[in-house]
């Protein structure tokens, strides 16, 4: 499919073209233009509306627009002749292929590691890539559990986030194991103190059966996607664990983005509230 840029009320209610929203941002002198990257697969907008929250309410001209792509190739291309646009927040399926595109010299040691790209900045005309989410999931993470180097985890499933949540524990001196979308049986009925489901949308099917081969102790994590039949999140729940929702690592790594994109402290309660008024609409 083409590039397009999916209309919303918020900044296209009178159908204006990229460069009439660019201009609007121009004249005032504080602030830029960004996009939100989707795909059909994954065709919401809410951080494209947790950015734009967050600008209104730090008094910023800047604005976010969703743009959807069928694959990261049409995107970055793009971006590249829509200079005008001074960075991109990514969603899945597209982050791990960002990295496969961009030149080496252009992506963060952070994000090479982790082997996915969720934030590009443009920076002298240059698209260069990075991956905070390790940074927002820990943030997520520790509000609610405290992490030590005595904590174990395992991430099963191989979403991008997933990848980035492991490469975040191991850098905190966790003992992280990783498995795909299923469980070796040595490790079936082992204890962890965090249990991260990273499955992708093609393994969300074995959820429910995944679910019970490993006990938590501590917390668990969804990493898979806006799934609303997340087995791992009721199981936690019914016994009373600690969880951080897909939700909540997205709202901690939207508001990073800002905090790169606008070089000020981002205002999570408006983002929060935008984020929960988009969720029951």
């Amino acid at each position: 499919m083409p590039v397009r840029i999916v209309k919303r009320p918020e900044y296209d209610a009178e159908g204006l073209a990229l460069r009439d929203i660019f201009k609007g941002v121009l004249r005032s002198g504080n602030g830029g233009l960004y996009v939100h990257l989707t795909s059909p697969e994954r065709p919401d907008g809410f951080a494209t509306m947790m950015h734009n929250a967050a600008y209104d309410r730090l008094g910023l001209a800047s604005r976010s627009i969703q743009l959807e792509a069928g694959s990261i190739k049409d995107a970055l291309c793009w971006l590249q002749r829509h200079k005008v646009v001074s960075g991109a927040s990514i969603d899945e399926p597209h982050k791990i292929e960002a990295v496969r595109l961009l030149k080496p010299d252009e992506i963060s040691d952070s994000a090479k590691a982790i082997g996915a790209v969720d934030t590009i900045i443009r920076h002298n005309g240059v698209l260069h890539g990075y991956n905070y989410s390790y940074v927002s999931a820990l943030r997520a993470i520790r509000k609610k559990f405290v992490i030590s180097r005595n904590t174990k985890a395992i991430v099963i499933g191989a979403s991008a986030t997933g990848k980035a949540i492991a490469y975040g524990l191991r850098k905190r001196g966790v003992e992280v194991i990783g498995v795909s979308a299923r469980v070796p049986p040595k490790l079936r009925g082992s204890e962890f103190d965090i249990v991260v489901c990273a499955l992708t949308p093609k393994q969300w099917g074995l959820a429910a059966k995944i679910s019970g081969q490993v006990t938590c102790r501590g917390i668990v994590v969804d990493a898979s996607g806006f799934h609303r039949l997340n087995v791992f999140l009721d199981r936690a729940r019914e016994l009373g664990l600690q969880t951080v929702t897909n939700k909540e690592l997205l709202l901690h790594q939207s508001m990073i983005q800002v905090e790169k994109f606008s070089g000020t402290v981002a205002p999570i309660n408006s983002m929060r509230i935008k984020l929960a008024d988009e969720i029951r609409n």
